[in-house]
């Protein structure tokens, strides 16, 4: 009876705090309209599960579990897996650093299609690459740069171009004809306006969700992103919220908040360490050394069946799975786990996912170090049933470390 109350009246003290908040005098008048309701709202509490942190092997979680080497050729030698996308037909692959700054389009299978790969100054190309979606309604992969997006076909010919840069936008997701984009304001207001929607002609139909300035540009985000989209809807979470939301067209919806209880980092010490500026940088290790989940949720998905969050503590990921069908979770840090599962592969970063399925993708330096201990093992004595020999023979006998990185794809079991 008591956490019922004490889960009503977090509730209500959250959704009076959004309200003050999004008061904040902007550039236009913002109307929240953030939804906190009994049958659709989620309270996960974690605390009791962070604080016993249990072993857990993979092998136990995991009902299903593939792989896909994305084809190496001389147009797709990718080294580093900086986004990747799933769409019913196609699996795209974004690599962003100094030697390549482009999208790998793939077939489900891996076999190479083609790629968007236009470096430079003139029309039509980028000279960076901050993020991408894919419109799967008309065929078009659009690429964020410098505030501005390219849109390019599937044979990776430029389409058009829309300017963006007075929304200084950073990060941006496509679903059902409309753009997410979170922005990094340049109001010149103390707050801007965080989350902007458009419509498929990139007109601004909706914006919410003001954040100060300083916590846009806090040094301590550790990359983190702020936009997750399950091909259903597009979900939002910003630094040190401990709530996801769904984003529609003109309202948002808080969906699920995650309750850290004694390991939630102090308010007024984030408040503090915003007040330090790049100063903050200064105060990592004792942050790490403290107790708290630093700051907040790091990255999340959300399938129909299960959400997905991992948070630092420690110097160490957690790692949390929360069933929507059963209301448990099953949390666990990557430090203890198996080190080596019987079947799959330890999970150590999920990189997104698709139609109830995880993936993440696979160090090839670390696929060859499980080969060669399974080989000084003598796995091909085992049973051919054996869990082992199955992923041996499935993944590793004919795996060369010269290819492209291979990508897990996992589904739970239910629990």
């Amino acid at each position: 009876m008591k956490k019922n109350i004490y889960t009503t009246l977090t509730k209500y003290l959250l959704l009076i705090l959004l309200i003050i908040t999004s008061c904040t005098t902007g550039s236009k008048k913002l109307t929240s309209k953030a939804v906190f309701n009994d049958s659709i709202i989620a309270q996960i509490y974690l605390e009791k599960d962070i604080a016993q942190d249990k072993k857990i092997s993979m092998d136990s979680l995991i009902e299903y579990m593939d792989y896909i080497t994305p084809e190496f050729t001389n147009e797709s030698m990718l080294s580093k897996y900086d986004k990747i996308l799933f769409s019913e037909e196609y699996l795209f692959i974004l690599e962003n650093n100094v030697n390549n700054k482009a999208v790998f389009i793939f077939d489900l299978d891996g076999k190479y299609i083609s790629k968007v790969n236009s470096i430079g100054q003139g029309p039509g190309e980028y000279s960076e690459i901050s993020d991408f979606y894919y419109d799967d309604k008309n065929a078009l992969i659009g690429v964020l740069s410098n505030s501005q997006i390219l849109r390019y076909n599937l044979n990776g010919e430029f389409q058009d171009k829309v300017n963006l840069r007075k929304y200084l936008i950073s990060e941006i997701a496509y679903n059902n004809g409309s753009i997410y984009a979170y922005s990094n304001s340049l109001s010149n207001f103390e707050d801007g306006y965080s989350l902007i929607v458009f419509d498929e002609d990139f007109n601004p139909i909706y914006t919410d969700y003001p954040l100060n300035k300083k916590l846009i540009n806090f040094p301590l985000t550790f990359n983190k992103r702020t936009l997750s989209n399950n091909q259903k809807n597009v979900f939002f979470n910003a630094i040190n919220n401990d709530t996801i939301y769904s984003v529609h067209s003109d309202y948002m919806d808080a969906k699920y908040i995650m309750n850290f209880g004694e390991y939630k980092f102090p308010d007024s010490n984030f408040k503090e360490l915003l007040e330090d500026g790049e100063k903050a940088i200064d105060k990592l290790n004792m942050l790490y050394d403290s107790k708290y989940i630093l700051f907040g949720i790091q990255d999340y998905h959300v399938t129909d069946k299960y959400l997905y969050i991992n948070f630092l503590k420690n110097t160490m990921i957690f790692h949390s799975f929360y069933s929507f069908d059963t209301q448990k979770s099953i949390t666990f840090s990557s430090s203890s786990q198996n080190l080596y599962p019987l079947n799959v592969f330890p999970v150590k970063v999920i990189s997104g996912s698709y139609d109830n399925n995880f993936y993440m993708t696979l160090d090839n330096g670390f696929i060859e170090h499980i080969k060669f201990k399974e080989e000084q093992e003598n796995i091909s004595e085992l049973k051919d049933d054996d869990p082992r020999k199955i992923r041996y023979n499935k993944i590793l006998k004919n795996f060369d470390p010269n290819n492209n990185n291979t990508i897990a794809v996992f589904r739970l079991k239910d629990f």
